[in-house]
């Protein structure tokens, strides 16, 4: 029973992570959005745990929240314009750490048809995290 138990938690731990991300990785995306994290919490109305473990897991929710919360990020950062509706691929690609300006080229060519900036950019994100 005890080695059952232990099978069904490893095999829990090694398939609870959606996408495999460094941990440096992650460390430097939460530094990144630190100057602009709480107003973004407060204007998305996201959990502020749903994001931490959203980070943890890589496994980003798909919640109207959760959206939103990666939109006001990215928009206040200078990573998205909303008059132009276009991604700034060369400051991600320098800002954020894993995310190369080509990463966010294609990924923006692959969801920029997207009537919703939020579900534009959270669709950018979750590709860019896919093929780092």
């Amino acid at each position: 029973m005890k080695s059952l138990i232990v099978v069904c938690a490893l095999f829990y731990i090694c398939t609870a992570f959606q996408f495999h991300v460094e941990f440096s990785y992650i460390q430097s995306w939460e530094h990144t959005i630190a100057p602009v994290r709480d107003q973004c919490l407060t204007e998305s109305r996201l959990d502020r745990q749903v994001l931490y473990d959203a980070l943890f897991t890589m496994d980003f929710p798909e919640t109207r929240e959760f959206k939103r919360f990666s939109s006001c990020i990215w928009s206040h950062l200078g990573y998205y314009n909303s008059t132009t509706r276009k991604i700034n691929a060369e400051k991600i690609g320098q800002e954020v750490k894993g995310f190369t300006t080509r990463i966010a080229e294609d990924c923006y060519n692959e969801h920029k048809t997207k009537r919703s900036a939020c579900k534009m950019i959270f669709y950018i994100i979750k590709c860019g995290i896919q093929k780092m």
